[in-house]
């Protein structure tokens, strides 16, 4: 299971490119914080963690490592289980990144 964290910049589609490519950082520094703050055991998880641009008002922050068997586990690690406490890395990122 991986997780994906949408940024939308619609809102930004009536401004000029320059004003795009100001904000356009955001997504690199909230990937680059969440893979500070993830928790390692073999670091896959931490390595998995980037942006992708899906257009030039869209960007998504992906975590998508896989497992010994190849299944996802990011969501897992975030949110917790019910024999797993959660350990929040991506929400965390968000948040201080935003100021």
């Amino acid at each position: 299971m991986g997780v994906r964290v949408e940024i939308d910049y619609g809102a930004f589609a009536r401004l000029r490119a320059e004003a795009i490519d100001t904000v356009a950082y955001v997504p690199d520094r909230v990937a680059a914080r969440a893979s500070m703050l993830a928790p390692v055991d073999t670091g896959t998880l931490a390595a998995s963690i980037h942006s992708e641009r899906v257009s030039d008002v869209h960007w998504e922050i992906v975590a998508n490592p896989r497992g010994r068997q190849g299944q996802g586990y990011a969501g897992f690690v975030e949110l917790g289980t019910s024999k797993m406490a959660a350990q929040p890395y991506l929400r965390p990122a968000c948040y201080s990144s935003a100021g």
